[in-house]
């Protein structure tokens, strides 16, 4: 599925925004089925990150995107994709901000720690 082909975008950064928003979107709808569609979440999450988008939004794509890289036992992606969210959130609020966005990225850190029985 590549929209941008489908849509001529004509280098419209608010357009290519709102395709990612709804790429990311469709690929939350495939991990919910049952069974879930991994590869085509994984294939979504990673047209959505191809285009223009805010920080925050490319954030939680690279967040939704490991969380299925780790459904799918892709932990060494799990963890990059996560550290890069949580760069970017870091970059957004501030290194001293508490925010639940950056709270969520470390959860899910916790989590990948638990899937890869690293309990330390």
């Amino acid at each position: 599925l590549d929209l941008r082909h489908v849509l001529d975008l004509g280098g419209d950064t608010e357009m290519e925004a709102q395709l990612a928003a709804t790429l990311h979107q469709l690929a939350a709808v495939q991990v919910a089925r049952k069974p879930p569609l991994l590869d085509k979440a994984w294939g979504m999450l990673q047209e959505a990150l191809g285009l223009n988008m805010q920080i925050g939004q490319r954030a939680a794509t690279l967040k939704q995107l490991a969380r299925v890289a780790i459904r799918r036992g892709e932990f060494d992606s799990a963890e990059k994709s996560l550290a890069q969210a949580l760069e970017l959130y870091v970059e957004l609020y501030g290194e001293k901000i508490l925010h639940i966005n950056v709270a969520a990225v470390k959860f899910q850190q916790g989590a990948l720690a638990f899937h890869r029985e690293q309990f330390e």
